[in-house]
C-alpha cells in the first residue's frame, strides 16, 4: 500500500481540522445550518460533514494508523493494561479537579447538547476521540517539533487542546470556564504520555473514548 508524503499528509490533516472544522465550521457553516432551526436536518448535515472529515483525516493518516495499530497488536496485553491505568488516572484527576472547582461554584459548560441525540454520541464517542488524537497527539506535535523543541511542541499541543474545549463557552460569555483549561490541558498531556508509552495512538484514542464515555455517567 502506497502512502502520501508524511509531511504533506499531516499538514492536510491540520488544515482540515483547524481551518475547515474549527474555523470555517464553527463560525460559518455550523451556525448557518443551525439557523434553519430544523434540529433533525442540522444534526444530519453535521454528521455527514464530520463523517466526511473524519474519513478524510483517517485516509491522510493511514500510514500513521497502520504503523501504530501494529505497535498496539505487538504488545496487546501490556498496552491494554497501560491504557487502563491511564484511563483510571485521568478520570481520578478530573474528578478531583472538577470537585474542587464545583466547591467554589464553578460548573463546566459544554457546547455539546444531549438533545442532539445520535449527533451528541457520535461527536463525543467517535469523532472527538479519534480526530483529536490524530491531530493533537500526532500531527500537531510532529509538525511543531520539526521547527521547535519537542517538549515545547507537546506543551503547545496540550494548551491548544485545552483551549479548544473551553473556547466556545468563553466566546459565549462564560468566562469562569477558563478555570477548566488546566483540567483539559493536563488530560491532553496524559493522553500524549499514553501514546508515547504504548507507541500507539490506538491506545490514546481508546482512553479518550472511555474518558468521554465516563463523563456521561459521572
Amino acid at each position: 500500500m502506497r502512502f502520501l508524503n508524511e509531511i504533506k499528509s499531516r499538514r492536510i490533516v491540520l488544515f482540515l481540522y483547524f481551518v475547515c472544522d474549527q474555523m470555517l465550521g464553527r463560525f460559518m457553516i455550523y451556525p448557518m445550518l443551525k439557523a434553519a432551526q430544523r434540529l433533525e436536518a442540522y444534526n444530519a448535515s453535521l454528521i455527514l460533514i464530520h463523517v466526511f472529515l473524519l474519513g478524510t483525516i483517517c485516509i491522510f493518516s493511514a500510514r500513521l494508523l497502520v504503523i501504530e495499530a501494529g505497535n498496539f497488536v505487538q504488545k496487546m496485553t501490556k498496552n491494554c493494561i497501560t491504557a487502563a491505568a491511564f484511563f483510571g488516572l485521568i478520570v481520578c484527576i478530573q474528578a478531583v479537579l472538577l470537585s474542587i472547582l464545583k466547591h467554589f461554584g464553578i460548573d463546566p459548560v459544554s457546547s455539546a447538547d444531549p438533545d442532539q441525540g445520535i449527533l451528541f454520541f457520535f461527536e463525543l464517542l467517535l469523532y472527538a476521540p479519534l480526530c483529536e488524537e490524530i491531530v493533537f497527539r500526532a500531527c500537531l506535535i510532529d509538525e511543531c517539533a520539526a521547527h521547535i523543541n519537542r517538549k515545547v511542541s507537546v506543551m503547545f499541543s496540550c494548551l491548544l487542546f485545552g483551549l479548544l474545549h473551553v473556547f466556545i463557552p468563553l466566546f459565549g460569555g462564560s468566562f469562569t470556564q477558563i478555570f477548566f483549561l488546566p483540567v483539559y490541558a493536563l488530560s491532553g498531556y496524559l493522553l500524549y504520555e499514553c501514546r508515547k508509552k504504548t507507541g500507539s495512538i490506538i491506545c490514546s484514542a481508546a482512553v479518550h473514548f472511555l474518558v468521554n464515555g465516563a463523563s456521561l455517567l459521572l
